[in-house]
């Protein structure tokens, strides 16, 4: 019952998404929900409630716990999220502005459907209403990305490795020699699939 009130509020989350995309530009950004997942050093998983990736917000993690009183829970492991982003963004030279600095910008904020008294760490918003979301994209929005570095934030957030072109090879001359065959047509379905 608690996955199907987090999902809930994960559905009401892309309404009101959905009713500020022409506002906030979102036309071109990427929702995921329950991903991606990311193991720490202690082999433990590292998952976000919902990421959604733009090219005028950046990276934007956020965390839907199913009720207030999850929240100390949630956020324990929850603020893992925005540094294991980092850190598998950072790798990537086409997402850097320097040795240190990433092009994209990342930001947390945590959706709630009852919002209490509640102490969020710092760095983290409370989105409690369509109003909240509406601030807090506006807060965190900047130059819009390049095209390039769009796609290639996609594609590692995605877990790709980089854009990858597949190389071409020629069917086998030789009928007779059916593993070439077999091996040549195992290969084009891979490359397809990719």
């Amino acid at each position: 019952k608690k996955q199907v009130l987090a999902d809930h509020l994960a559905k009401i989350l892309v309404e009101w998404l959905e009713s500020l995309a022409d506002r906030h530009d979102l036309s071109g950004a990427s929702f995921y929900h329950r991903f991606p997942l990311y193991r720490d050093s202690d082999g433990n998983n590292i998952l976000a409630d919902a990421l959604l990736v733009s090219p005028v917000h950046g990276v934007i993690a956020l965390a839907i716990p199913d009720n207030p009183q999850a929240l100390p829970e949630v956020m324990d492991r929850f603020e893992q999220v925005p540094a294991h982003i980092h850190s598998r963004l950072i790798r990537t030279k086409a997402l850097r502005s320097g040795p240190f600095q990433l092009i994209p910008s990342i930001s947390a904020a945590v959706a709630l459907s009852r919002p209490e008294a509640l102490t969020l760490p710092d760095g983290f918003q409370l989105v409690d209403s369509i109003q909240s979301l509406d601030a807090f994209l506006q807060s965190v929005t900047v130059d819009a990305l390049d095209d390039t570095v769009f796609k290639e934030l996609l594609a590692t957030i995605d877990g790709a490795k980089g854009l990858v072109k597949a190389v071409t090879r020629q069917p086998p001359k030789d009928a007779t020699q059916e593993k070439a065959k077999i091996a040549y047509l195992v290969e084009t379905a891979i490359s397809e699939f990719d």
